[in-house]
C-alpha cells in the first residue's frame, strides 16, 4: 500500500484533474505514479512537461529507454522498471534477451548501447562529474556532446519519477504487472552449471557451520577441484576449462551462498593460479599448474603486503639478498620475512606469492614460494572466529634460497595492473554471494513484516547492477586502467553486505538473538564481519582513493557511491 495518496481525476487537486484525464485516455487506465504526482500540480506538471521534452531529444526511443531503465535499475524503482519494459516489449524496441539485460543490469547485444548504459550509470554515480575517460569512452562509442546532455535529462527525468514512486511506495497497477522484474524470466546469469552444483550446494549447505567454526575435516579443495571450479576462466590450452574472469567471480559468488569459508578458499586458490597463468617464466608455470588446477596442490596469495606496499600505505615484510656463487651465472636470492596471515595453506601442500624487497636498488620481484623447500615455514591455523575451515595460517621465510625457476615476475610494479583486477574482482565475489544469500533469508522471513520488502528488493536491484558493472568491468579490462572504479565497488558491495544483514536480522527480530532460532544467520553475521576487513580494507581502499584523487586533480575525483 502506497504511503501517499493515489489520486483519481475525482480526488487529485483541481489543477491536477485535466492532467490525469489526459494521461488516462493515452494510456486506457492511469499508472500509480501519476496518481502519487497528482498529490502536487506543479510536480506532475513538471513531470509530463519534462518527458515530453525528453521525447524530442536526440536519442532514440532505444537509447531514451536504456536511460531510463538503467536509472531506474539503479534507483531501485520497480514500479518504473515495469512501466519503461512495458513501452519496450509493447513497441518491439528490444528483443527478449536484452529486455531482461536492461532489467537486471547485463550486457546489451549492442555495443553503441551497452555504451549508453554505461555512461549513464557513470553519470548517476558520480552526480554528472564523470571522469575524462568516460566521457571519451562515450564519445567513442558514436555518441556526441550534445548526446551527453541528454543522456542528463534523461537522468532527470528518471530521479524525478523514480525517487517519488520510492518516497510512495505504490504498487504496481495490474496492467503493469507481466511487465514487472521477474515476470518476463530469470536474472541472465553468467555462472557456470559446475558452479551451481547441486550435490556441492547441498553438501557446502551441510558444512557450512563446521567450514566456519573449525578446521576442514573434509578435502574442501579437492572436493571444488573435483566439480571443476579450479579450472574455470582457465585457458583450454594451459589445462582449464576455458570461460571469463566474470565466470570465476560467479563461482566464488555462488559458494559465497552457502559458505564464505569455502569461498575465500577459492578465491585464494584461484587468484594464486591467475599468478601462474600471468607469469612470464614458462618453466614455473609448467611445474606448478597441472597440480593447482587438480586441487592436489594448493595456491595461496601473499600479496596483500605487496598492494599496500605500491600503494604507499606500508613497507614489504619480505627482503630478497642476491647471491652470486652459482656457477650457472643466474641470480638467486637469500629471502627472508614473515606473512603474517595467509589463507588456503593447505598442510598437504602450498604455493605462495609474495613480492620482496631487493637490499639494493632496482625493481620489486614477485616471488613463488613452496611449503617444501628449506627455510618455509607455517605456523599452527591461526585462531580466528571463524571462516576455521579455510586453513589460515602465518607463514615465516628463513633464509630461503630461491632461484629463476621461482621467479613469478621480476618488477612488481609492471606486474601489477595485470593482476589486481582479478585479485580484488574475485574478491568481491565473496561479498556479492553472502549478500544474495542474506537477502533471500530477508525475503524468506519478511512476510510478517511487510515495510521490509521494498527495501530488499531495492537493495536486491543495487547489488545487481554493481554486480553487472564488476562482471562487465572484469569483461572489457577497464580496471587495469581505472583501478579507482574497481576500489569503489569493492567497497560498495561491502556495504551491501552489511545492509543486506541488517533486513535480514529485522527480517527474523527478536529470533536472530536465539540460539537455534534463526538458521544461518548467526554465521553470516560472522562472516559479514570479515569483508570490511579483508585486505585491502575498506579503509585502506578509501585512503588509496583519496591519494588517486590528489593526483588525478577534480576532474577524476569520483565519490564512492
Amino acid at each position: 500500500m502506497s504511503r501517499l495518496p493515489v489520486h483519481s481525476a475525482e480526488s487529485a487537486p483541481e489543477a491536477s484533474r485535466p492532467l490525469i484525464e489526459k494521461v488516462q485516455a493515452n494510456n486506457g487506465f492511469v499508472p500509480n505514479l501519476i496518481g502519487v504526482l497528482a498529490g502536487s500540480p506543479q510536480a506532475l506538471e513538471t513531470y509530463l512537461g519534462v518527458g515530453a521534452t525528453n521525447g524530442k531529444s536526440s536519442l532514440n526511443l532505444a537509447e531514451r529507454e536504456v536511460v531510463q531503465l538503467t536509472a531506474a535499475r539503479i534507483h531501485g524503482c520497480g514500479f518504473c522498471v515495469a512501466g519503461h519494459t512495458a513501452t519496450v516489449v509493447k513497441g518491439k524496441v528490444f528483443g527478449h534477451d536484452d529486455v531482461l539485460a536492461l532489467q537486471y543490469g547485463e550486457a546489451l547485444s549492442d555495443a553503441k548501447l551497452q555504451a549508453l548504459a554505461d555512461f549513464t550509470k557513470e553519470v548517476i554515480a558520480t552526480r554528472g562529474a564523470v571522469a575524462d575517460a568516460k566521457l571519451r569512452l562515450f564519445l567513442e562509442a558514436g555518441y556526441s556532446e550534445r548526446q551527453a546532455l541528454d543522456v542528463v535529462l534523461g537522468v532527470s527525468l528518471a530521479t524525478l519519477c523514480n525517487f517519488a514512486n520510492n518516497l510512495a511506495r505504490s504498487d504496481i497497477n495490474s496492467e503493469l504487472q507481466r511487465f514487472a522484474i521477474g515476470a518476463l524470466g530469470d536474472r541472465p546469469t553468467l555462472s557456470t552449471p559446475r558452479a551451481q552444483d547441486e550435490e556441492l550446494d547441498v553438501w557446502l549447505s551441510d558444512e557450512a557451520e563446521s567450514l566456519d567454526q573449525s578446521s576442514a575435516q573434509t578435502d574442501l579443495l579437492g572436493s571444488l577441484a573435483a566439480r571443476g571450479l579450479t579450472r574455470i576462466g582457465v585457458p583450454e590450452e594451459l589445462g582449464g576449462s576455458g570461460g571469463s574472469a566474470a565466470e570465476v567471480v560467479e563461482s566464488i559468488a555462488s559458494l559465497a551462498q552457502d559458505s564464505l569459508a569455502a569461498s575465500f578458499v577459492l578465491w585464494g586458490h584461484r587468484c594464486y593460479t591467475e599468478f601462474v597463468i600471468k607469469s612470464d617464466n614458462q618453466s614455473l608455470r609448467e611445474r606448478e599448474l597441472p597440480a593447482l588446477l587438480g586441487g592436489v596442490w594448493a595456491g595461496a596469495t601473499g600479496m596483500s603486503n605487496a598492494m599496500k606496499f605500491v600503494c604507499g600505505i606500508e613497507s614489504l615484510e619480505i627482503v630478497a639478498t642476491p647471491v652470486d656463487e652459482y656457477p650457472d651465472q643466474q641470480l638467486h636470492w637469500r629471502i627472508d620475512g614473515a606473512l603474517p596471515w595467509v589463507t588456503n595453506l593447505r598442510a598437504g601442500g602450498f604455493s605462495v606469492a609474495a613480492a620482496a624487497q631487493t637490499s639494493t636498488p632496482g625493481p620489486v620481484p614477485v616471488f613463488a614460494f613452496r611449503s617444501t623447500q628449506p627455510g618455509v615455514e607455517r605456523s599452527a591455523n591461526l585462531s580466528l572466529i571463524g571462516l576455521r575451515g579455510s586453513d589460515v595460517a602465518a607463514v615465516r621465510l628463513e633464509n630461503v634460497l630461491a632461484g629463476p625457476e621461482d621467479l613469478l615476475h621480476a618488477d612488481l610494479e609492471a606486474w601489477l595492473p595485470h593482476i589486481r583486477p582479478q585479485f580484488l574482482g574475485f574478491q568481491c565475489g565473496m561479498s556479492i554471494g553472502l549478500a544474495r544469500a542474506s537477502i533471500a533469508a530477508a525475503r524468506e522471513q519478511a512476510g510478517r513484516r511487510p515495510n521490509l520488502q521494498p527495501k530488499i528488493d531495492g537493495l536486491e536491484q543495487i547489488l545487481q547492477a554493481d554486480a553487472s558493472s564488476l562482471l562487465n568491468g572484469l569483461e572489457n579490462g577497464r580496471f587495469a586502467e581505472d583501478p579507482g572504479a574497481l576500489f569503489r565497488l569493492r567497497i560498495a558491495l561491502a556495504r551491501h553486505v552489511s545492509d543486506a544483514l541488517s533486513l535480514e536480522l529485522q527480517a527474523w527480530g527478536g529470533r536472530a538473538y536465539l540460539e537455534h532460532q534463526a538458521p544461518g544467520f548467526t554465521r553470516r553475521w560472522r562472516e559479514a564481519a570479515f569483508i570490511p576487513v579483508m585486505t585491502p580494507s575498506l579503509a585502506q581502499l578509501e585512503l588509496q582513493l583519496d591519494l588517486l584523487a590528489s593526483r588525478r586533480g577534480p576532474a577524476d575525483n569520483k565519490p564512492i557511491s
